[in-house]
């Protein structure tokens, strides 16, 4: 989001983007896992970005949030679905190693 410093971390940066991912991801039609969703070529889901990026600076960003998700609450249960392959194969790959520094 246009919002976001450009001196945070690209993580930081990209994070606001995956709470909009199930909004995106259903206005395609996906069913399944939300890492295997695609909406790459969907006009609907095109025309539903475009209306909330083309607010740009003009709202603050929760507005845009709220138009788009239909909350101006950003949640990180998008993110814990989004990576839960990789933290289950991080999970496997630390069985039994000792945690911490």
């Amino acid at each position: 989001m246009k919002n976001i410093a450009y001196s945070s971390p690209a993580s930081a940066r990209h994070e606001p983007r995956i709470p909009v991912l199930p909004e995106l991801c259903d206005a395609a039609g996906h069913k399944g896992p939300l890492y295997e969703c695609s909406f790459y070529g969907n006009k609907e889901v095109g025309a539903k970005l475009n209306a909330m990026l083309e607010m740009g600076a003009s709202k603050p960003w929760p507005d845009a949030l709220e138009a788009f998700t239909g909350s101006r609450e950003m949640s990180g249960k998008a993110m814990v679905e989004y990576f839960a392959p990789l933290k289950q194969w991080l999970d496997k790959q630390n069985a039994g190693k000792t945690q911490g520094w």
